[in-house]
């Protein structure tokens, strides 16, 4: 038997002996745990999501068709640029997150 053939088979019994492990606690219900949904119908976004990212900060960047929106886990808050920039258009149609943490933003007529 060679050295990886034994290192599988181990590591299968390893697996098989050790007990089950539970994310959620098992005596409670799917419905007894609390979540959020955010819905155009709850007036969290003022148009449909278009594009979403997340950059290398932990940011989610959602792009919708009236601007874009940074999510912290937690909030959204409505992004504008620096003070005597404009992007070309409010609508988003595309984003990226950069492995540098660059947001690169496309709208409907430029990028």
């Amino acid at each position: 038997m060679s050295i990886q053939h034994s290192f599988a088979a181990t590591s299968i019994l390893i697996l098989l002996t050790i007990g089950p492990a539970a994310a959620l606690d098992p005596n409670i219900r799917i419905t007894q745990y609390g979540h959020t949904a955010w819905r155009l119908q709850d007036g969290v976004f003022d148009s449909a999501p278009n594009a979403i990212t997340q950059t290398a900060d932990g940011y989610v960047w959602i792009g919708t068709g009236s601007g874009l929106l940074k999510f912290d886990g937690v909030h959204f808050t409505s992004w504008a640029p620096q003070a005597g920039r404009t992007l070309s258009n409010s609508a988003i149609y595309s984003l990226l997150g950069s492995s540098d943490g660059t947001l690169w933003i496309g709208t409907g007529a430029a990028l």
